[in-house]
C-alpha cells in the first residue's frame, strides 16, 4: 500500500474496537491463503443489512442527539459499505469530504 492508503487504513482502523480489526484482518488473511474460504469482500445483503441495522441502533442507543460526528460517521460508513461493495466515486472528493468542507467554511464564516 502507498504512505496515503496505509494512513488512511490505519485511521479508519482505530475507529473500531481493535477485536473487530482483529476479526476483519483473521477473515482476510484466511481468504487470501484460501481462496476457496468464504470471501470477505462479498457480503450477502442480509448481512448487510443486519450489519447496517447494528451500526444504526449502536449509534441511537449511544447518542440522543444527532451530533456532527453521529453524521461524519455515518457517512462515513455508507461509503465504506460502497467501497467494500465495489462501487468507485466519480469524484476527487467523497460526499463526506464535500460535507465537511461545507461546515468548514459554514464554521469560518
Amino acid at each position: 500500500m502507498s504512505a496515503k492508503h496505509t494512513e488512511i487504513f490505519e485511521k479508519f482502523s482505530a475507529t473500531f474496537p481493535p477485536e473487530t480489526v482483529g476479526r476483519w484482518v483473521r477473515m482476510v488473511e484466511r481468504w487470501e491463503s484460501d481462496p476457496k474460504a468464504q470471501n470477505p469482500y462479498n457480503d450477502s445483503e442480509q448481512s448487510k443489512y443486519l450489519s447496517q441495522k447494528y451500526i444504526f441502533q449502536t449509534i441511537t442507543d449511544l447518542v440522543s442527539a444527532t451530533t456532527m460526528q453521529d453524521v461524519r460517521l455515518e457517512l462515513a460508513w455508507e461509503e465504506a459499505l460502497q467501497l467494500a461493495s465495489g462501487h468507485l466515486h466519480r469524484h476527487k472528493v467523497t460526499m463526506t469530504g464535500f460535507f465537511s468542507m461545507g461546515f468548514d467554511i459554514e464554521d469560518r464564516q
